[in-house]
Order: structure tokens, then C-alpha cells, then sequence
């Protein structure tokens, strides 16, 4: 908890929230055929987009890369580095926890939008995938088996 007011004292005393998150990031190696991949959910279309980047360590101040939940703390973090983390937990868990506001209702609208009911439970319909680049498309062959 005294980290945490300290944290606020950092913040208050001048630095800015960019300045305090940047110094949040966390730089990962990575192999070297890693991508980073930005999913972009278009509503007005019902569509799923992956656009992917090739990887480089300036990357993850640029995503604010800050790692994954650790142990049974629930996955609310919207960069990971398993997309299924963000297609069946991040965004249900990160809308849960969200006061109202803007980025409530844009997870609300992708929740409303891109869900399909499995295994008893909420996850994005991977369906609604398109525009996948071949190195993808061999991935996701197999996840909804």
C-alpha cells in the first residue's frame, strides 16, 4: 500500500501520467519471428481485423507493454502476449472492473457485437476474423477446436 502512495505522490508532483506509465513498461526479448498484433474490432462492419507489426523493443512503450496478471489475479490487462487471454478474459474482466466512461462503453459495444457463447461462457467469436496474413491464419486453424 506505501508503494502505491508513493506512486501517487510521483504523479502528483509533476510528472505526467505518460511519463509515470512509460515507466511501467516492461521490455521483453522476444524471438526473433514475434509480431505484434493490434486487433481492431469494427462494429459498423461486424468485423475483426489482426494487423501485425513486426517486433521491436520500442514497441512495447508504444502499446504500453506492462506483462500479464501474475497468478489468480484476474487478466483485466488489453496487451498480452496470448491473444486468447484478450478474446476470452481481458476484455469481459477490464469492462467489469471500468467505472462509466468512454473506454466502458467502447469494450461494451465490442462485448454486445463480437461475443458468441462457449463452453458456458462469453469469448469473441473468432468467426468474425478476416484479413488474416498467412503466419496467422495457420494459428488461428486451430484454436477454436
Amino acid at each position: 500500500m506505501l508503494n502505491g502512495i508513493l506512486e501517487i505522490g510521483r504523479i502528483l508532483s509533476g510528472s505526467s501520467i505518460e511519463d509515470y506509465l512509460k515507466n511501467k513498461v516492461i521490455y521483453k526479448d522476444a524471438p526473433s519471428e514475434a509480431k505484434i498484433v493490434r486487433v481492431i474490432f469494427e462494429p459498423s462492419e461486424k468485423k475483426i481485423r489482426l494487423v501485425s507489426e513486426e517486433f521491436d523493443k520500442s514497441k512495447l512503450e508504444k502499446y504500453l507493454w506492462v506483462g500479464n496478471a501474475k497468478g489468480n489475479v484476474p487478466q483485466t490487462r488489453l496487451t498480452s502476449d496470448n491473444l486468447m487471454k484478450i478474446f476470452t478474459q481481458s476484455i469481459f474482466n477490464a469492462y467489469r472492473q471500468l467505472d462509466e466512461g468512454e473506454l466502458k462503453n467502447i469494450l461494451n459495444e465490442i462485448i454486445e457485437t463480437f461475443t458468441c457463447e462457449k463452453e458456458g461462457r462469453r469469448v469473441i467469436d473468432l468467426s468474425l476474423i478476416e484479413d488474416l496474413d498467412e503466419s496467422l491464419k495457420e494459428k488461428w486453424k486451430n484454436v477454436e477446436k
